[in-house]
């Protein structure tokens, strides 16, 4: 959005100071007027005007310039500064919120000319590093150029939007995908894959003549680590533990009693897929006979 501005301000056409000036007073007649419908344009620019221009001002006509804009009432101007604050709250809104054109704020109703540069001066004043090159544009261009330029600006914010969206959907299509696919890896369909190879790892490394195996076997679990997916326990021996340790998973064995603690083993690690558990733990219980 900056360099879209920047850019705008930069292929405008030099003007002569006098019209820059002149614009410069409009500008601020229009921030300060729509801050204070209540006072008359002549109060404006007795006050403010006068503040920031010096004697200069007093030769404006700036209740010429309200009539010709339609803001020489109080009534007329809030129905500009209420517009304006509207279309400042739907192009903020439309950064986060996909669905926001302006096309949406536009049905059925004509904006008057002067809010699109009440905007431009607003968005200005909010968005600091916008400031700059939004106040060259105000500058250098009369409302009908504003109303372009917010257009546009509608427009921008409207297609980044979209390629952020069309980026999101393309990642939850992606995710959803391999969570399928990583689920299928160790289901029983699959002989439950991912906890074989992982088993196989641990039988292995005692093993050094199956240093190859070894070395494709750890890069393949290393890939898989790369794209978010990870046992959730471990392989390990035989360790003792209570119900309550195990509740994360399944159990295979014969019913706890209060406060009963039992040898078990890993039967399946379990596994997760980013947040997305794709398999559980199963813990299987150890019988005396077996250790």
């Amino acid at each position: 959005m900056k360099k879209y501005l920047e850019k705008v301000a930069q292929e405008l056409r030099l003007l002569e100071p006098k019209f820059i000036y002149g614009n410069q007073i409009d500008n601020a007649f229009i921030e300060n007027s729509l801050k204070k419908v209540e006072k008359s344009p002549n109060g404006i620019k007795e006050r403010e005007l006068f503040n920031l221009f010096g004697e200069d001002v007093l030769k404006v006509n700036v209740l010429k310039f309200a009539r010709v804009f339609k803001m020489d009432t109080p009534r007329l101007r809030e129905e500009i500064k209420n517009e304006k604050d509207e279309l400042v709250e739907k192009f903020i809104e439309s950064s986060s919120n996909k669905e926001i054109v302006l096309i949406d704020l536009l049905k059925g109703r004509k904006l008057y000319y002067v809010t699109y540069k009440a905007f431009l001066i607003e968005i200005g004043n909010r968005k600091l590093d916008l400031k700059e090159p939004i106040t060259k544009i105000v500058e250098n261009t009369d409302i009908k150029g504003c109303k372009k330029i917010v257009e546009d600006m509608f427009k921008f914010q409207d297609r980044k939007n979209l390629k952020e969206n069309t980026r999101e959907l393309e990642k939850s299509f992606e995710s959803e995908e391999l969570t399928q696919f990583f689920k299928k890896l160790n289901s029983r369909n699959t002989d439950y894959l991912l906890d074989r190879l992982a088993f196989l790892i641990k039988e292995l490394e005692s093993d050094e003549s199956k240093e190859k195996e070894m070395f494709l076997l750890k890069n393949l679990f290393k890939f898989f680590r790369s794209v978010g997916l990870s046992p959730i326990k471990k392989y390990g021996d035989n360790f003792e533990v209570t119900l309550k340790e195990i509740e994360d998973g399944e159990y295979i064995g014969e019913p706890f009693k209060e406060l009963e603690s039992k040898k078990v083993n890993l039967e399946r690690l379990g596994w997760r897929y980013g947040k997305v558990q794709i398999s559980p733990v199963v813990y299987k219980e150890v019988k005396k006979e077996e250790l």
